[in-house]
């Protein structure tokens, strides 16, 4: 990722590098309120388990290889370049040593070719069938993260959600999920928008691979991502809106 001198100036993106600016005062006040620059975490940050910028590649920047990589094409993004997922895509990923569905976080940056309104599903990443993870946009306009899908081991179906019917096609986003036992929760443009706790843990999932673009092949995310990274615990408040914030051009 690279670094770039930023200045504040509160006049709207345009064209492919728009992003969206609503919560952008909020986010920037977020930060000094909070002194982000100089405040030490009281605990280790979460560790980076996977992370691809899609630089041309789909291959992760400790060097993770998708098991199988095809529908996606690269353009300008936040930072670079993005990759762009159309339909059909087919993007696999081991998910040993990548993805803990049990305990975790998930950050990207996206601009979709849909309007929030749109109807149709929307999947960023999808881990087992029965019981396993789903992360993505719903059918009725809601930004989705799902656990222990329908309800595997006979547990209750976990989740969080929040309306994305304001977000506009062509418009760059950020976005951020948490799960572990503790709480499951939803960062839209650096801002906490959903947080609920799990009446029991997320589950262990036995699938060894994990689907990014697609809910294994179906319901296409049709959108670019960039900047896309993993990590083995939950982010913070802090951690989630400094991840924002690095992304934004401001001049």
């Amino acid at each position: 990722m690279s670094s770039r001198m930023r200045c504040l100036d509160v006049r709207p993106f345009s064209g492919t590098r728009r992003v969206a600016r609503g919560r952008l005062l909020v986010g920037v006040w977020l930060a000094l309120s909070v002194g982000l620059a100089g405040m030490a975490p009281a605990d280790p940050p979460a560790e980076v388990t996977l992370e691809v910028g899609f630089e041309g590649s789909l291959i992760g920047a400790a060097g993770e290889v998708p098991l199988t990589a095809s529908g996606v094409t690269f353009e300008s993004g936040v930072e670079g370049q993005a990759g762009v997922f159309g339909s059909p895509n087919e993007v696999t990923f081991t998910a040993a040593g990548n993805l803990d569905p049990t305990s975790g976080s998930l950050r990207f940056w996206i601009q979709p070719s849909w309007a929030g309104t749109d109807v149709e599903s929307r999947w960023v990443l999808r881990h087992g069938g029965l019981g396993g993870l789903l992360v993505g946009r719903d059918g009725a306009g809601y930004w989705r993260i799902i656990l222990n899908r329908w309800g595997g081991g006979g547990q209750p179906e976990l989740g969080a959600g929040v309306s994305i019917a304001d977000w506009s096609a062509g418009e760059w986003h950020h976005a951020a999920f948490n799960w572990s036992a503790d709480a499951i929760e939803i960062f839209v443009d650096g801002e906490r928008v959903q947080s609920v706790t799990p009446v029991v843990a997320p589950p262990a999932v036995a699938e060894t691979t994990f689907w990014l673009g697609s809910d294994a092949g179906a319901e296409a995310l049709d959108a670019a991502l960039d900047e896309l990274v993993i990590t083995d615990e939950p982010l913070t408040e802090e951690e989630v809106l400094a991840s924002y914030l690095a992304g934004i051009t401001i001049s």
